[in-house]
C-alpha cells in the first residue's frame, strides 16, 4: 500500500510539473504542489502599473505580468487592494500580505523582502507643472522654495528630497489627488513617474491644464518583492518565469497600457477637404482604370484573333537594290489604301510616317546594305493620313551566284498591340501623377514646397543607380519616394507646424506619421504603391537601430528606406522650415560624415560624396 501511495505521489508531482513551462528543481516543485496562495498588494490608483477599473477589477502592467507568471508556473496569486503606497507598506509590515506586485528596490525594503533579479519595468520620472507656467524648470536654480506634490515613502520621492532640499514636499494620497492639486495651483510641481504622467495627461484629460516641466535624468526600475517569511523557492520560481517571458509578450503588455493617445487638435476642416480631394482622385483612378481595362480587354481579344490569322495577313513587298518597290501583295494594298500602280516604282518613303525617327531608317539601310537582316517596329502612314504599326523583317535577296538583287520585306500588323501598350502607359502615367500629387499634399500640410518632393525623388533615383539597382527599379523608387511623408496628413496642425523643437509628447505624436503612411498604402496590390508603403514606413529608421518606428538596424532596413532617408535629410537640412533656417553645405557635409554608420548607410554616404557634383546639380536645377 505504501508503494502505491509513493507511485501515485510521483505521478501527481510529475503531472503538476508538466503543466508548467519553467524548469524547476525539486524544492520548487514541492512548494508548488502545496498550492499555497501568494497574497499580493496593489494600489487602486497607480495607473498604468496597477489600478482598479470602473468594474472594480485589478488591471494594468503588473497584473498582466502576474497572469503570465501564473500561466507559466501554476502559482496561485490572491490580490488585496489598497488606496495608497503607505497603506500597502502597512499591510506588508503586518504580514497581512506576502508580496508587492511592483515596487522599487531600496535597502530598507531589502531587510524584510526578497527581490526578483529581473526587472518588470524600466522608466524615467517627470516634474509636471501648470500649462500657463512661465518658469523655466530646465534650470535647477528655479527649483527653490516650491511646493512639490509627492507619493510619500517611495524611492523616487526620497531621491528628489535629497536633491532639492530647499522645497516643501507635500504628501499626496493618490495620483488623482496630485493632478487635481496641481491643476488647482495648490502645488507648483508634481513628481510623477513618466508612464503614469503620460497616462493621466492623455487618458484622464489633464493635458489641458498640465504640462511637463522637466524630465529627470535618473532611470528607475520595478521588481517583484516577496516577504522573507515566505520560502525562498517562491522568489526563484518567479524569477525563472520572468526569464521565460519573451520580449514580444512584454512589449504587448507595455503597449497595451502605455501607448499615448494622440490629442486631437487637428484642423478637421482642412483634413476633410484633403480627404475629399484624395477620395475624388481615387474614384477617378478607379473609374479611369475600369474604362481603360475594358479597352485593354477589348484590344487583347482583337489581338488574340489577329494572331490566329497572322499567317494569312502577312504584308509583303520587294524592292530592287535602290529601294524601289517592285512587288507588293494584296494585304499591303489593303492596309495602306493605295492601288498597286501607286506603289510600284516608288520607294517606301511613300508610306513613311513622320513620327518614325530618321535614325531608324539609317540603321535599317546600314544593316541590309551590309548583307544582314534587319528587324524592328515601324510606324507607317496610310493613304488617308491615318497610321498603322508593323513589325518588319527585311532581308537581302541574292541570285544563285550570290549577287545582290534587292530586298524582301515581310511585315505583320501590330497596331492593336501598340494601342494596348499605349493604354497601359496611360494607366501607369496616371498612377505616377496621383502618387506625386498625394505626396505633395502631405508636404503642403507641413508648409513645404512641391520642389521638396521633386528633389527627393531625383536624389533617390541617383542614389539607387549608383548603389547598383536596375534602371527600372531606380525609376520606380523615384516615383514612389514623393509619398515618404504622406502620413503627415493625419498629424495635428499644432504639432506638424510648430515653430520650434518638439517636447517629448509632440515628438511621439510626430513620429507616428511613418506608421500612418504605411497603413494608408500597404493594402494596395500595385507594385508602385507597395514600394511607396516601404518608403513611408522605413525612411526614419537609422543604420545603428536608434530610429523609428521599429528600431530596425543595418541591412534590416530596406534599401528603399535607407535611400529615401538620406535623400530626405539632405534636402530638409538645406531648406528653410517652420522650425529652422537652411543649413550651409559645409555644416550638412560635416553631419553626414559624423553620422556615417550611425544614422546613414555607410555605402550611401560614400556614394553621396563620390557623386557630390551630380547631387548639387539636381538641387540647383529645382530651387524653390
Amino acid at each position: 500500500m505504501i508503494l502505491v501511495y509513493i507511485i501515485l505521489f510521483c505521478i501527481h508531482s510529475t503531472t503538476f510539473a508538466a503543466n508548467t513551462s519553467v524548469a524547476l528543481n525539486k524544492a520548487e516543485r514541492e512548494w508548488l504542489y502545496k498550492k499555497i496562495p501568494v497574497r499580493y498588494v496593489y494600489d487602486r490608483d497607480w495607473a498604468p502599473f496597477e489600478w482598479q477599473n470602473e468594474m472594480g477589477k485589478h488591471v494594468g502592467i503588473s497584473f498582466d505580468i502576474l497572469k503570465l507568471i501564473s500561466s507559466k508556473t501554476g502559482i496561485i496569486f490572491e490580490e488585496v487592494a489598497t488606496s495608497s503606497l503607505k497603506q500597502s507598506v502597512g499591510l506588508v509590515e503586518q504580514n497581512k500580505v506576502d508580496m508587492y506586485s511592483a515596487v522599487a528596490f531600496n535597502q530598507t525594503r531589502a531587510k524584510d523582502m526578497n527581490f526578483t533579479k529581473n526587472d518588470i519595468f524600466h522608466y524615467k520620472a517627470l516634474f509636471l507643472t501648470q500649462n500657463d507656467s512661465k518658469i523655466n524648470y530646465m534650470n535647477d536654480e528655479h527649483f527653490e522654495n516650491k511646493k512639490i506634490g509627492v507619493v510619500p515613502g517611495n524611492t523616487l520621492t526620497i531621491k528628489m528630497q535629497k536633491k532639492y532640499p530647499n522645497n516643501t514636499f507635500i504628501d499626496i494620497k493618490s495620483t488623482t489627488q496630485g493632478f487635481e492639486m496641481l491643476s488647482n495651483k495648490q502645488l507648483d510641481l508634481l513628481l510623477m513617474n513618466e508612464p503614469t504622467g503620460y497616462y493621466y495627461m492623455s487618458y484622464k484629460g489633464y493635458d489641458k491644464s498640465v504640462k511637463i516641466a522637466k524630465e529627470i535624468d535618473y532611470e528607475f526600475s520595478l521588481k517583484i518583492a516577496i516577504t522573507k517569511t515566505m520560502p525562498i523557492e517562491v522568489i526563484t520560481i518567479i524569477d525563472k518565469a520572468l526569464e521565460k517571458i519573451t520580449e514580444n509578450e512584454i512589449e504587448d503588455i507595455y503597449n497595451k497600457w502605455t501607448t499615448l493617445k494622440v490629442i486631437e487638435t487637428t484642423n478637421w476642416e482642412l483634413i476633410i477637404k484633403i480627404l475629399v480631394v484624395i477620395f475624388a482622385v481615387l474614384l477617378f483612378i478607379l473609374w479611369n482604370n475600369l474604362k481603360l481595362k475594358k479597352m485593354v480587354d477589348k484590344k487583347t481579344e482583337e489581338l488574340s484573333a489577329n494572331l490566329k490569322i497572322m499567317d494569312r495577313n502577312l504584308i509583303i513587298s520587294d524592292t530592287d537594290i535602290d529601294g524601289v518597290i517592285t512587288y507588293c501583295n494584296e494585304n499591303m494594298l489593303k492596309i495602306t489604301g493605295y492601288e498597286e500602280d501607286e506603289l510600284l516604282g516608288k520607294t517606301h518613303s511613300t508610306i513613311r510616317h513622320p513620327d518614325t525617327p530618321n535614325e531608324v531608317f539609317k540603321d535599317l539601310w546600314k544593316t541590309i546594305s551590309s548583307g544582314k537582316t534587319w528587324q524592328g517596329e515601324i510606324k507607317n502612314k496610310k493613304k488617308d493620313g491615318s497610321f498603322y504599326w508593323v513589325d518588319s523583317i527585311i532581308s537581302p535577296k541574292y541570285n544563285s551566284k550570290q549577287q545582290l538583287l534587292g530586298f524582301k520585306s515581310i511585315r505583320y500588323d501590330i497596331t492593336d498591340t501598340k494601342e494596348v501598350e499605349a493604354l497601359h502607359k496611360e494607366i501607369e502615367d496616371t498612377q505616377r501623377e496621383i502618387i506625386f500629387t498625394m505626396g505633395s499634399i502631405g508636404e503642403a500640410r507641413s508648409k513645404e514646397t512641391g520642389n521638396h518632393v521633386k528633389r527627393v525623388a531625383e536624389y533617390s533615383k541617383l542614389f539607387a543607380l549608383k548603389y547598383g539597382l536596375p534602371l527600372k527599379e531606380a525609376e520606380m523608387l523615384k516615383q514612389a519616394s514623393p509619398m515618404h511623408d504622406i502620413g503627415k496628413i493625419a498629424i495635428p496642425d499644432n504639432v506638424l507646424n510648430k515653430p520650434g523643437r518638439f517636447n517629448d509628447e509632440e515628438r511621439l505624436i510626430m513620429n507616428k506619421h511613418a506608421k500612418l503612411g504605411f497603413d494608408m498604402l500597404k493594402h494596395s496590390n500595385r507594385e508602385l504603391l507597395q514600394m511607396a508603403a516601404i518608403v513611408a514606413h522605413e525612411h526614419h529608421e537609422k543604420w545603428d537601430g536608434s530610429g523609428y518606428p521599429n528600431k530596425l538596424a543595418g541591412e534590416n532596413i530596406h534599401i528603399y528606406g535607407r535611400i529615401t532617408a538620406i535623400a530626405d535629410v539632405f534636402d530638409a537640412l538645406g531648406s528653410d522650415r517652420v522650425y529652422k533656417k537652411a543649413w550651409d553645405d559645409e555644416r550638412i557635409f560635416k553631419l553626414f560624415r559624423d553620422e556615417k554608420g550611425k544614422h546613414f548607410d555607410p555605402k550611401l554616404i560614400d556614394i553621396f560624396f563620390d557623386n557630390l557634383e551630380q547631387f548639387l546639380k539636381i538641387r540647383n536645377s529645382l530651387i524653390g
